[in-house]
């Protein structure tokens, strides 16, 4: 896959599609609630092996994953995000699964594509979030159709996560619908 790898850039499969994504600027406040909640989940997850086993980085991952259930929320004008904390199997399900919609919610940094698993069985909202000014770019939604078949491990950074052959990266921007569809769910 090598040279598909070099085909899926940034610049060739994101920016293009930048018009189409849905803008979300966060405050401080929002943000230190974000890092509030993430040291209070790292805290609390510390006996989990997922958590000790690359505690330097769970912050960052941890904090980018919720920001962008909260920037969906902000968008959308409704609340689903479930502040508890407990254990992460009783949270395996779509991020949306309050308001009733089978959506989850996949949240990458700048510059990098996100990290789906290889079999989908519901639809994602792909969030993108820039630190540096603090905004969200909500890309749209992908079907599980549109995940499983828009997907390379070349994107995978992690050496170990590509070991476990669970998960890949994602790539298919043009496929996804318009993130105004949320708006019109009940």
């Amino acid at each position: 896959m090598t040279d598909l790898k070099q085909q899926i850039t940034y610049d060739t499969h994101v920016r293009p599609f930048a018009d189409r994504f849905a803008r979300v600027k966060f405050t401080d406040a929002e943000i230190k609630k974000a890092n509030h909640w993430v040291v209070q989940m790292q805290e609390a997850k510390l006996p989990e092996f997922q958590y000790t086993n690359d505690a330097a980085q769970s912050h960052r991952r941890i904090f980018t994953g919720v920001i962008g259930e909260m920037a969906v929320e902000k968008y959308i004008g409704k609340d689903f995000i479930d502040w508890t904390i407990g254990k992460s199997i009783d949270y395996q399900k779509p991020d949306l699964a309050a308001l009733g919609l089978d959506y989850g919610v996949k949240t990458t940094e700048y510059g990098k594509f996100p990290i789906i698993y290889k079999e989908n069985t519901y639809s994602q909202i792909f969030v993108i979030y820039r630190q540096a000014d603090q905004t969200a770019f909500i890309c749209g939604i992908g079907s599980a159709d549109v995940l499983n078949e828009h997907q390379s491990d070349d994107l995978i950074l992690s050496p170990q996560l590509r070991a476990k052959k669970i998960k890949t990266g994602f790539y298919g921007f043009e496929w996804l619908e318009s993130p105004s569809k949320l708006l019109e769910k009940p």
